[in-house]
């Protein structure tokens, strides 16, 4: 009460989730005087405005004078005519002055108009501190911390979704936009490809299948709690030749796995390449994709759900939220 701590008895409250896009939020509870109620603090954003796009394999993006920088994870919204860029977020590569790239995109239609890209700086407006060894808000202790959140790409609107893929559902990538300061439970999102099979024979790290739903997403509000990763496959190789995964930890062509053996398919045979990320991200949003990549010999099949319904490759992550 901005006084000393007191027990106050209350019933359920709620607010609104904030009417934004792809922005950080926190959540605080205060005591009004005579009820506890809810309040929701945006984090820093910056965006910029898309007046061109390549289809391209990946996008480039023209924005003026963007300011962006590589590795920056910028989401998407208001874009006509490129479906596969649109409503997503994408990790920032070979930036110039006025154009990006979104690493791991590849062009589904063609650009028309419009866009808007809002960048995630993972940066609160407004710190936390602490107040009796209790986090409250920077400047009015009387403000109890209780979580953070994240807007998608509509307009007042968070998710929670545990994934499906392949043969088990509709390929929806596991996206956990709210954490628990307090109360923490554990979390398994999960991410799989519904194709039957696919060929990359590349020697550079890649999305697997190219497929921008490959991916798990969330949101941490402090550096707190491991986030351990695992994606696996079958693949196979008509000459025989080594294959690989990796797991892109906020990029999408870069390893970030910490064990990744390569696993060698005799010709005709299979093989089950398999890679692990174990860590704790700084606090923020954090998207995760499946990364796959060959020794360029022969030509290398990689396996989704196999039109089966008891296989299925993919990523799961886990944590606490």
């Amino acid at each position: 009460d901005g006084k000393g701590w007191a027990p106050f008895s209350f019933t359920e409250a709620s607010v609104a989730v904030p009417s934004t896009l792809y922005r950080l939020f926190d959540i605080f509870a205060y005591w009004t005087g005579s009820a506890v109620a809810l309040e929701a603090v945006n984090w820093n954003q910056s965006t910029g405005s898309i007046t061109a796009a390549t289809t391209a394999s990946p996008v480039v993006v023209t924005s003026t004078a963007h300011g962006l920088a590589n590795g920056d994870l910028v989401g998407i919204a208001g874009m006509a005519g490129l479906t596969d860029l649109d409503s997503r977020i994408w990790p920032v590569a070979n930036k110039a002055a006025n154009t990006f790239e979104a690493e791991g995109s590849f062009g589904v239609g063609a650009y028309t108009s419009g866009g808007t890209w809002y960048k995630m700086p993972n940066t609160r407006a407004t710190a936390l501190t602490t107040q009796n060894g209790v986090y409250v808000k920077s400047g009015d202790a009387t403000r109890r911390y209780l979580g953070t959140g994240m807007t998608t790409g509509s307009t007042g609107e968070t998710q929670c979704y545990f994934g499906q893929a392949g043969a088990f559902g509709s390929l929806l990538g596991g996206s956990w936009l709210l954490w628990n300061y307090y109360h923490r439970s554990p979390v398994a999102l999960f991410a799989g490809d519904t194709a039957n099979s696919w060929t990359y024979t590349g020697t550079a790290w890649r999305v697997t299948d190219i497929n921008s739903d490959n991916k798990v997403e969330f949101v941490l509000g402090l550096a707190e709690g491991d986030v351990y990763a695992e994606a696996s496959c079958h693949s196979s190789n008509d000459t025989g030749a080594h294959q690989g995964l990796g797991i892109g930890l906020d990029r999408a062509t870069v390893n970030s796995s910490k064990l990744n053996p390569f696993e060698y398919a005799q010709p005709g045979g299979t093989a089950v390449p398999t890679a692990r990320y174990f860590g704790t991200p700084a606090a923020g949003y954090h998207a995760i994709w499946p990364l796959e990549i060959t020794t360029g010999v022969g030509i290398s099949t990689w396996y989704g759900d196999f039109n089966l319904t008891w296989t299925q490759g993919g990523i799961m992550v886990n944590l606490e939220a």
